[in-house]
């Protein structure tokens, strides 16, 4: 037990010893290789829209319809392709951001 714990929300990359950092929750791909890395969930992502902007632009089929579509994107940096599976393969698809915010409230 340490008597003490300390949380901190951020969406940026952060050197984990540097900052004295024990455990690190985060979404997504772990490219550094040095990091003991355990999945503690699965989570899935979604496609939404408001039925006003499916009338208009129609509903997307397959991922691939995602590129003629415009894009509101939760991300840190620039969004030029969002992950889809397809048959339990993973593949990116382009996409046209015309907005995007690293807090999904923004959204």
């Amino acid at each position: 037990y340490m008597g003490y714990v300390s949380l901190n929300f951020t969406n940026h990359d952060i050197d984990l010893i540097e900052e004295g950092i024990d455990i690190h929750l985060t979404g997504g791909r772990i490219d550094d290789m040095n990091l003991i890395v355990r999945r503690l969930v699965r989570f899935d992502m979604v496609v939404c829209a408001s039925p006003a902007y499916w009338a208009q632009r129609g509903i997307p089929q397959v991922p691939e319809d995602m590129a003629r579509h415009d894009v509101l994107s939760y991300s840190p940096m620039p969004t030029t392709h969002l992950p889809f599976e397809t048959d339990g393969q993973p593949h990116d698809v382009a996409v046209h951001s015309r907005m995007e915010a690293n807090d999904a409230a923004a959204l």
